[in-house]
């Protein structure tokens, strides 16, 4: 029997591309809201090569610690010294100094251990949770510093996903500074493009949040916590379009714009 009398051997299963999704996995359906800012994040992600061998877990919750001890005189500053000299002004701390001042030191935070003991910050959906562990940092401060005021329960227990929530941007955009510096590159230099674009989107949620809470309706609690749905719809968006949590930390592909023009109209027909 010739070779032409065996039947052609079935095409190769099709292999996902790197955080594609795989076929009997459940996921939402993908957005792409932003895909300019996407495929800009995807092109400074690269593989983990940590310091540590232990992975980075242990410098997620350092990040945690790191953040708080350097938020804590910041907050207890605002909360009882500037806060009062402001007097009925005191909207003005709260929606503009205390945010920019938590936003430096939760971003030094992470900073300092993605140099000291990881060496890097591999992509975004890391930054993500660095910039979590930061902002839960910050946040436990916060509950720590306003026990003296009253407050409803839900408030104390809103307040670290809120700050958890709104330091994952930070996260990102510190994602991009680390990722677009080079050897004999000046910070200046590094933090130019998406990483300054991205940071400053990041200080833009924080401060139309806490504009809410400061508003006449605000007193009721639950109110800013409306926007918190949105912003994770938009953080979802800024990793890839899914959280896709059975494989978090591994980037989803982002397809970049097609190469080829669209074929032009056939000529009429002369006939």
């Amino acid at each position: 029997m010739s070779n032409s009398d065996y039947p052609a051997p079935p095409p190769p299963p099709s292999q996902p591309l790197p955080g594609e999704f795989e076929d009997g996995k459940f996921h939402l359906p993908r957005t792409n809201l932003f895909p300019g800012i996407r495929r800009q994040l995807s092109a400074l992600e690269q593989q983990p090569q940590f310091k540590s061998g232990g992975g980075p877990w242990r410098s997620f919750l350092l990040t945690l610690l790191v953040s708080g001890l350097l938020v804590s005189p910041i907050t207890a500053i605002t909360i009882y010294g500037i806060q009062p000299a402001l007097g009925s002004q005191t909207w003005v701390a709260w929606v503009f100094i205390n945010p920019l001042l938590v936003a430096v030191f939760e971003v030094l935070a992470m900073l300092i251990v993605s140099y000291l003991a990881l060496g890097m910050i591999p992509n975004r959906r890391y930054g993500f949770v660095m910039g979590a562990m930061a902002g839960l940092g910050a946040g436990v401060v916060d509950i720590i510093l306003n026990l003296f005021y009253p407050g409803p329960a839900f408030w104390f227990f809103m307040l670290p996903i809120q700050s958890m929530v709104l330091a994952t941007f930070w996260g990102i955009g510190v994602f991009a500074l680390w990722a677009n510096k080079a050897p004999g590159k000046s910070f200046a230099n590094s933090i130019k493009g998406i990483p300054l674009e991205f940071l400053a989107l990041s200080l833009i949620f924080v401060i139309v949040f806490k504009g809410v809470e400061s508003l006449p309706f605000g007193s009721y609690y639950w109110v800013p916590y409306l926007l918190l749905p949105l912003y994770l719809f938009f953080l979802r968006d800024f990793l890839g379009g899914n959280f896709n949590f059975q494989n978090f930390f591994k980037p989803l592909f982002e397809p970049g714009p097609s190469s080829f023009p669209e074929p032009p109209p056939p000529p009429p027909d002369e006939s």
